[in-house]
């Protein structure tokens, strides 16, 4: 009869394998949760982004079109009370124009506030358009920025316009909420379907 001998320890350098819970079903529900998850942290800011552009775009235009019903005016003038409420209901807190090479200021406060940032919309490049997005986001809100693009509808080489990005953030945050509820929707759904077939 062999002697019963005690069982040996494993040795005290070997890692034991970790098995996930559930098997082969958590291990592709863990993947797509994942997937998703980086999915969306690609397009999230590539959408706001878009969102921040657009919006000041809008701006833009609005703007230049306060910009037309100043020079409509007998004489080009209008009183200070006028021009702070066509600045108000364009929201915008300035507007400048340059043409042939000379920046004019066409409507603006009798003292304007300090711009805090520069955002460029001329520019294509995708980087400038995140990082200002991004910059919005979360350094923004009781700042202004100063904005510059093409003329929408007037003739001249740039428009300028001063804006406060309080009203741009808070834009900005309501589209993050909703984004943030879709992209844990679509993992849910996704992780549920994954699970079950």
């Amino acid at each position: 009869m062999a002697d019963d001998a005690p069982l040996s320890d494993p040795k005290p350098g070997r890692l034991r394998r970790v098995h996930l819970p559930g098997g082969l079903s958590a291990r592709l529900l863990l993947a797509t949760a994942l997937v998703v998850v980086l999915a969306n942290a690609i397009i999230i800011p590539i959408l706001l982004a878009t969102r921040q552009r657009d919006w000041l775009s809008d701006r833009v235009a609005a703007g230049e079109l306060a910009s037309l019903v100043l020079e409509a005016a007998p004489g080009g003038k209008v009183t200070e009370q006028l021009k702070e409420k066509i600045l108000n209901t364009a929201g915008v807190v300035a507007v400048g124009i340059q043409a042939e090479g000379v920046m004019s200021s066409v409507l603006a406060p009798p003292r304007a506030p300090r711009v805090s940032y520069r955002l460029d919309l001329r520019q294509d490049d995708p980087w400038s358009s995140l990082t200002g997005a991004l910059q919005t986001l979360f350094n923004g809100g009781g700042q202004f920025v100063l904005v510059t693009d093409r003329p929408h509808f007037r003739p001249g080489e740039l428009v300028q316009i001063l804006v406060p990005d309080a009203p741009l953030r808070a834009v900005l945050l309501q589209d993050l909420g909703e984004l943030l509820i879709g992209a844990l929707f679509t993992s849910a759904m996704a992780g549920v379907l994954v699970y079950l077939f």
